[in-house]
């Protein structure tokens, strides 16, 4: 669940600000609504509010035409990634705290307060050691801090006491101590008691720019702002210029990116065991080495970033009616020696559904058309690798969308 504190301090401080075209004449924001079929009805400000987005037959509200606010960057040493124990997360600067709420910078001059009951976690990814040292995970039971000590981290495990400017107050086998902000890599906060959670009428989830994903029910979106409840009957006001996208969560699709595929296949680029310290696992959400997925200049918060040679299996149930997604070559491949070349494939029950031509870094977005599913229980999209041997080989499938046969 969010706070009353989180609700009162997610009322955030500017509205819509139309951005400019490279003449600099103001161009209007613009709500875009997509159904399932892909097709696309847009909204000027003025035909808000949208109040349902199931009652409009809209799987996807996008907010175009905005200023961009500025963001920090992932991987700066003081953004964190905050994780709640209601499953949304957020990004940005941390502030510092007090007593038992920090204070998180969304983007621009937004501010957010979160309770230490709302926190499962919090992580400073541009602070972790790039070598040398395993990765922060949470324990079985209690609370778990790490901290930065040259180029490796210090463990402690105990309790979260409370924030404070400075620092976090943990109380750890040696006693309490506050430790600085600049030296904690990552915090684990057990959950104490279960969420009380409430029935939703128009449940969404809400995509952030510059990272960040919330779920709640969706009251309003108009001029003023996204209005949602969250299920434990918080309300939440998030001006437009942070909304990247809103969905309806009624069952009626669901990204491929957040169903945990049934096989990888190989994951380093000569299809063995070793790996030859060459391992890029697919990535959710992130393109092959966990940076945004960028294809044609656009940068796309759903999708799954692999290297090619790649092969991922999905076993289906037989609900599925279609799949809708795109494909493309990472923009990171641009810019030097190889640009990578590849061919995607989409096998469904063992037959080869669909293929593209050979695709080279530069070529921007490939429309894939949508693909039958109906009845099927194995899906494969594979990425092969063509002319230029696995260099360079990038590749992204962007918004990978499982339609529900009706």
């Amino acid at each position: 669940m969010i706070t009353p504190l989180l609700a009162a301090t997610c009322i955030l401080i500017f509205g819509p600000t139309p951005r400019q075209d490279a003449q600099g004449v103001p161009a209007a924001p613009v709500i875009e609504l997509e159904d399932l079929a892909g097709a696309i009805t847009r909204l000027s400000l003025d035909d808000l509010p949208v109040d349902d987005l199931d009652a409009r037959g809209v799987a996807f509200l996008r907010c175009e035409g905005f200023m961009v606010v500025s963001q920090p960057g992932a991987m700066d040493e003081d953004v964190a990634s905050v994780y709640l124990h209601c499953g949304a997360w957020l990004r940005g600067r941390l502030l510092g705290g007090t007593g038992e709420s920090i204070d998180l910078a969304l983007g621009g001059a937004s501010q957010v307060s979160l309770s230490i009951d709302e926190v499962a976690a919090i992580r400073f990814p541009g602070r972790q050691p790039t070598s040398g040292s395993v990765l922060p995970e949470a324990p079985d039971e209690g609370d778990r801090l790490y901290l930065r000590r040259g180029a490796g981290l210090d463990r402690v495990d105990g309790l979260v006491d409370g924030f404070e400017p400075e620092g976090l107050r943990f109380q750890g086998r040696f006693g309490m101590k506050t430790h600085s902000w600049k030296e904690v890599v990552a915090v684990f906060v057990e959950q104490l008691d279960a969420p009380t959670t409430q029935a939703v009428d128009s449940p969404v989830v809400v995509d952030l720019r510059g990272g960040g994903r919330l779920g709640g029910d969706l009251q309003t979106l108009g001029a003023g702002g996204l209005e949602i409840t969250t299920a434990a009957g918080t309300g939440l006001r998030i001006p437009l210029p942070l909304v990247r996208e809103v969905m309806s969560a009624n069952g009626s699709f669901q990204f491929l990116s957040d169903l945990a595929p049934s096989d990888t296949g190989p994951s380093d680029l000569f299809g063995g065991s070793e790996g030859l310290g060459m391992r890029y696992p697919a990535q959710v959400d992130r393109n092959y080495a966990g940076q945004a997925l960028r294809t044609g200049g656009r940068s796309f918060a759903r999708g799954l970033g692999v290297h090619a040679p790649s092969r991922l299996t999905w076993e289906l149930d037989g609900s599925w009616k279609s799949l809708r997604l795109a494909a493309g070559l990472d923009d990171s491949a641009l810019g030097g020696a190889y640009q990578g070349s590849v061919v995607f494939r989409v096998h469904v029950d063992g037959e080869e559904r669909w293929a593209s031509p050979l695709v080279r870094g530069g070529q921007g977005l490939l429309s894939v058309p949508p693909l039958d599913l109906t009845g099927a229980h194995s899906l494969i999209l594979e990425v092969d690798p063509a002319t230029e041997a696995f260099f360079c080989d990038r590749a992204n499938w962007l918004r990978p969308v499982l339609v529900r046969a009706q």
